[in-house]
């Protein structure tokens, strides 16, 4: 028998409460996918717009103290170079550093390995390296050309750095390739003296803008 009651009652099935769950449940895991995937799309289109971070660097003084010209030559030079970070949200990490001099596009030290480090702004890190070079094999045509220099008094050398620079942004890491090109005249002292200093370098830093930098494909 079938009361009052029980036909007062709305009947309701209870699959379409479960379609009905399912359907906004369904709508909701959609809406978080869309706004999950939008925010993917913002993040990489910031990472395209944003400009590689890199540090300036300033070679600041070179010394010669070898310079023996035959066939080959061997060379003794200490560098002072300085980097600065002027990137107040940005800390890099410098590593795999190695320093060398080069004339007219020929190596004629040997890499020397400056240790990791990092740079904070606004702050400044400095390096001393000796670079040396022992009976590097030359092109007569670059001893013609070094043998004029020296007869001059003064030549051009390139002071390059090449390693790895790391930093941060949010939550993510990267790294690319660092290459840096100081350019440098370095003048003869008197050929009498046991060691040829570079003149500009006892007195006061170089006057040359700040060395050109390359950063290769940035890397997660």
């Amino acid at each position: 028998m079938t009361t009052n009651d029980d036909k007062g009652r709305s009947t309701k099935d209870p699959r379409r409460d479960e379609k009905g769950c399912s359907a906004k449940e369904g709508c909701a895991c959609f809406c978080v996918l869309i706004f999950i995937f939008i925010i993917i799309i913002v993040f990489i289109y910031m990472l395209i717009l944003l400009p590689v971070p890199s540090p300036t660097f300033t070679l600041n003084d070179v010394k010669l103290y070898t310079f023996n010209l035959s066939t080959t030559l061997t060379s003794n030079f200490q560098i002072t170079i300085s980097s600065k970070n002027q990137d107040y949200d940005t800390a890099f990490h410098f590593d795999r550093l190695n320093v060398s001099a080069s004339y007219r596009s020929q190596q004629i030290t040997l890499p020397t390995m400056i240790p990791m480090s990092y740079l904070h702004a606004p702050y400044v890190t400095i390096w001393s390296p000796y670079l040396n070079g022992t009976e590097v094999p030359l092109s007569p045509e670059l001893v013609v050309a070094l043998a004029q220099d020296q007869t001059a008094g003064t030549m051009l050398i390139n002071v390059e750095v090449t390693g790895r620079l790391s930093w941060k942004f949010c939550f993510y890491s990267f790294h690319c390739g660092l290459k840096v090109n100081c350019p440098a005249y370095v003048m003869f002292g008197n050929n009498n003296d046991s060691n040829y200093v570079v003149g500009s370098a006892v007195k006061h830093p170089f006057s040359h803008e700040e060395c050109d930098i390359e950063v290769g494909e940035v890397k997660f």
